[in-house]
């Protein structure tokens, strides 16, 4: 997961230099941020998080993305990971299930 937002962030370097590719690059650290989180939520990578935590995080770095991409809306790709994030959050903790 981790090597996804770094592969993200080099990407969004690359953006054309128009309107479209400034909210994408703005946008940048919410996915990062997002990508980092589904990892942690399932484990594949760092410290487990706490789920109020994750909670908290995930709304702040869906407020980032509605900044970034304003008027616009934001994109079905980056709105379906926060919704990704968002689905893994519902599960139940493991070894309650």
């Amino acid at each position: 997961m981790l090597a996804g937002g770094v592969a993200l962030a080099q990407a969004a370097a690359a953006l054309p230099d128009d309107e479209d590719g400034r909210r994408w690059r703005a946008a940048t650290p919410a996915l990062v941020g997002l990508h980092v989180l589904a990892g942690r939520l399932v484990g594949a990578e760092g410290e487990p998080i706490g789920r109020t935590r994750a909670r908290v995080l995930l709304g702040q770095h869906r407020r980032a993305l509605q900044r970034a991409f304003g008027a616009a809306g934001v994109p079905a790709a980056a709105a379906g990971l926060a919704e990704e994030v968002e689905r893994l959050l519902a599960r139940p903790p493991a070894g309650r299930g």
